[in-house]
């Protein structure tokens, strides 16, 4: 099965639904759930990082789908 480019990211459609706050807020979640239940490793650092780099560009708005239309 492949995966087909359908023009918004889950990201942007969790935007669009929930908006940026929910968004940071479930992502926020997701970080505090994986350090409560993974060892540390490399491996969940690099997870974390990620996904606190995903809620700073939901928070400086590069996942709205609005605003990229008015770009």
């Amino acid at each position: 099965m492949g995966h087909y480019k359908t023009g918004s990211s889950s990201i942007e459609k969790l935007v669009v639904q929930i908006g940026p706050k929910g968004t940071c807020e479930r992502l926020s979640g997701y970080i505090s759930d994986i350090c409560k239940s993974a060892p540390s490793s490399k491996e969940v650092d690099e997870i974390i990082n990620l996904l606190l780099c995903l809620k700073n560009d939901v928070l400086e708005g590069r996942f709205n789908p609005a605003i990229k239309k008015e770009r």
